[in-house]
């Protein structure tokens, strides 16, 4: 009998099904633009669409979705919860959201944070971590919707571009201009400053042997 597909082959599907999803998001998505996109369960891709207030629901054969939001949420960054649920900044209406397989949406007030969420990644910890954008903070929300700020993270600079979970160490990385940050659990922050004169790095991510790669 088959083994079944590979994980590059399953990769490769995906990779396929999301271009015809971009081909398509015009005439099946009421004309969104995508704005961010992540890995959900069972192969799925989740894609926001913050210029129409959508969020698609991709299944591997290329089938969208849509999730019709309230106007104005605009939603912006999209990632997996450790509760297998996708999470998405709704940057219309300054909250984080929840948006379950079935498309059941719930919202989280962002009380007691001093900035605008610039990001959302999920930790190791199983929270979700985001950078406050004029804050200089780093922001976390749990999987129940409670929200707080990460004790001595305020050295983290504005307009942060890339981060990435580190689950070996258990600690965060983010770009921010010419520095990139470390961020530990209990907020201890170690700064990386480029020796490239006003260079500045775009994004941050772990390659195949587990550590961690950086560019401009």
């Amino acid at each position: 009998g088959s083994s079944g597909a590979s994980g590059e082959e399953r990769l490769s599907a995906l990779v396929s099904a999301a271009k015809r999803m971009f081909s398509a998001s015009v005439a099946s998505c009421a004309g969104g633009s995508p704005s961010s996109l992540a890995a959900g369960a069972g192969d799925t891709l989740w894609i926001t669409q913050s210029d129409d207030d959508t969020i698609v629901k991709m299944t591997p054969d290329g089938v969208l979705h849509p999730h019709q939001l309230a106007a104005h949420t605009h939603p912006g960054c999209i990632t997996r919860g450790a509760d297998g649920a996708m999470w998405f900044i709704a940057g219309g209406i300054g909250t984080i959201g929840r948006i379950a397989a079935d498309g059941m949406v719930r919202y989280f007030p962002l009380q007691g944070i001093s900035g605008v969420p610039d990001g959302l990644v999920s930790g190791p910890d199983g929270r979700l971590w985001f950078p406050e954008y004029q804050s200089n903070r780093i922001g976390q929300i749990t999987m129940q919707g409670k929200v707080s700020e990460v004790t001595g993270s305020q050295t983290i600079g504005n307009g942060t571009m890339g981060m990435i979970g580190d689950p070996q160490s258990h600690a965060f990385w983010f770009t921010s201009g010419s520095q990139i940050f470390r961020v530990a659990e209990n907020g201890n922050t170690t700064t990386f400053q480029s020796n490239e004169g006003d260079q500045e790095f775009a994004d941050i991510t772990t390659g195949a042997d587990g550590r961690l790669l950086w560019w401009a």
